[in-house]
């Protein structure tokens, strides 16, 4: 553990999170070191490995057209695609998304041929926060028709910290501000779980980081699962799911990390939309299984999609030999249920997350989802509610240094002061 990593981390925390009190990383540092050290080890000691050579992805007709599909469906299961003046202008627009150009002028609405796609959200009925996520969700599909850069793979503290931090424009309940940003840390010192995301060579300003001090920006990002020993768990994909780039991801983690015999990547999972929790159905076994009782969520601060997520379904890889022996024992009826069950959960079970220091203390766990902090440091620095600020107008989180005004007694950021004064100077124009 260098200084230079104690003293980022600890900047990080306090720009991200406003701090007004001092913290002590260190313990939790120390806990993330051991955790990863064959990590580490199989990286050639550093925290991050890099591909040589770089990842282009495009995106054929057909791909386009399904990634249109699911856009509209996405839309569609917000709500936001009841006003049927919007609907159908989206769905006129289709060959012009993938460009965010308009393609069929509408008159009425005063968007005319070759204006941004994108902007010409705001010409309908939307609300700012509604708005704005429109706007992202719309982007994120848009990202997905061109992606370049090196795939990297990664235990290091801060990528864990901004694992759906980026200014790719797509994020998730586990950024520095989610309801789910305390898992983040059980990942962390766990001694399983690694990132994998693509990125260029060039570090970046990342909002979420203190001036001067730049990171990788995730264009796309997977949490990995592996025992070291029988599986590997390949978790839910962020933005956008792509199967070249699990590939990808799945060879150069066998690669790297020596993990050998190990089967390609193939879906594991059934969703049940009974009830918050997916299923195990491995081939050629009929049998359901209960996810929770292979994957063991040791540390519950997180948003698990392997287990909860009833958007996707769970992938894995497992060792060929142990696979081979649990095949033969289902045929082999003098070896009885236990031996099946036996060597099914050897070839199954991995235990995800850990319990992580508190990064104030550095004595007591952290136990709250939406919190860095334990809840004897939440008690003594009235921490129960963010010290930031918050724009009325999206919800957003504005970070110390970044542009915004009082309106009307209520902060509004940046974007937003661009938007209402933009509709202003439209509502002049045609009144």
């Amino acid at each position: 553990m260098t200084g230079d990593l104690v003293e980022n981390f600890e900047s990080v925390l306090y720009h991200s999170q406003a701090y007004p009190f001092e913290l002590n990383v260190i313990p939790l540092l120390a806990q993330w070191e051991k955790a990863k050290a064959k990590f580490i080890e199989a990286f050639g000691g550093k925290t991050i490995w890099k591909s040589r050579e770089p990842v282009r992805i495009n995106l054929t007709k057909e791909m386009k057209a399904e990634k249109f599909k699911s856009f509209l469906e996405e839309l569609q299961n917000h709500g936001y695609c009841e006003d049927d003046d919007f609907n159908t202008f989206i769905v006129s627009n289709q060959d012009g998304f993938f460009e965010n150009k308009v393609v069929e002028e509408w008159p009425e609405y005063h968007i005319c041929k070759g204006a941004k796609l994108l902007k010409s959200f705001k010409k309908f009925n939307f609300d700012a926060e509604n708005l704005r996520v429109m706007q992202d969700i719309a982007s994120r599909y848009i990202q997905e028709d061109k992606i370049e850069g090196y795939l990297y793979l990664s235990v290091d503290p801060l990528d864990f910290l901004t694992v759906s931090d980026n200014n790719a424009k797509w994020t998730s309940c586990h950024s520095l501000d989610g309801d789910y940003r305390g898992g983040n840390l059980n990942y962390m010192v766990d001694e399983i779980t690694l990132i994998a995301y693509v990125a260029s060579d060039k570090k970046e300003q990342l909002r979420c980081f203190p001036r001067g001090l730049f990171w990788n920006n995730k264009k796309w990002r997977m949490l990995v699962h592996t025992n070291w020993k029988t599986n590997i768990y390949y978790n839910k994909q962020y933005p956008f799911t792509n199967d070249l780039l699990l590939e990808l991801t799945h060879n150069a983690v066998v690669s790297v990390l020596s993990l050998t015999d190990m089967s390609k990547p193939e879906c594991v999972g059934v969703r049940n939309l009974d009830y918050w929790c997916n299923s195990l159905v491995l081939k050629p076994d009929k049998t359901v299984r209960d996810i929770q009782d292979y994957i063991i969520y040791e540390a519950d601060n997180g948003y698990l999609d392997l287990i909860r997520s009833q958007s996707y379904q769970p992938i894995m890889s497992y060792k060929l030999t142990v696979y081979e022996k649990w095949l033969k024992s289902r045929k082999h009826f003098l070896l009885g249920k236990k031996k099946q069950e036996k060597r099914l959960s050897e070839l199954l079970t991995i235990h995800i997350g850990a319990p992580a220091l508190c990064p104030c203390c550095g004595e007591s766990h952290i136990n709250s989802r939406s919190s860095f902090l334990c809840n004897d440091c939440i008690c003594e620095h009235d921490a129960d509610v963010d010290f930031y600020c918050y724009c009325a107008g999206c919800g957003g989180h504005i970070y110390e240094g970044e542009y915004c005004e009082m309106l009307n007694g209520e902060i509004y950021c940046e974007r937003c002061l661009e938007e209402m004064k933009g509709i202003e100077e439209e509502e002049d124009t045609y009144a």
